[in-house]
């Protein structure tokens, strides 16, 4: 009779650590998607994903052209600044959309081409 309750006793540990064991194998499996999911969107988002950026790129030449025609910046630094600006503009990657900035309120980012370039005159 001892024997017997010993080996019911034995049984029932087997069965609670399968069980145990199957969980955690549940709970490994779920964490190990979730983390693949994440890290999947992640890099998505950075190399594929289409992002609107804003830029006030025509109130940054009405700036210069007024500098220009009130002869405080030479025909030169005109042309350098317009230079500057366009290869900011083009540096940017081809999943980043860049709108003028009065198409759109509401944009997570704008850039100001006078604090990347510099204050002018």
């Amino acid at each position: 009779m001892a024997k017997q309750q010993k080996k019911n006793k034995l049984q029932k540990k087997s069965r609670l650590s399968n069980v145990i064991d199957y969980v955690f194998r549940i709970l490994e499996t779920v964490i190990v998607s979730a983390i693949v999911v994440f890290a999947g969107l992640r890099i998505y988002n950075a190399k594929y994903a289409e992002h609107l950026i804003s830029v006030d790129f025509n109130k940054y030449v009405q700036k210069q052209e007024a500098l220009f025609l009130t002869k405080k910046i030479t025909k030169a630094q005109f042309e350098k600044r317009l230079d500057d600006a366009s290869n900011i503009i083009l540096s940017y990657p081809k999943n980043d959309i860049l709108v003028d900035s009065k198409a759109f309120l509401k944009v997570k980012k704008r850039i100001k081409l006078e604090d990347i370039l510099g204050k002018t005159n």
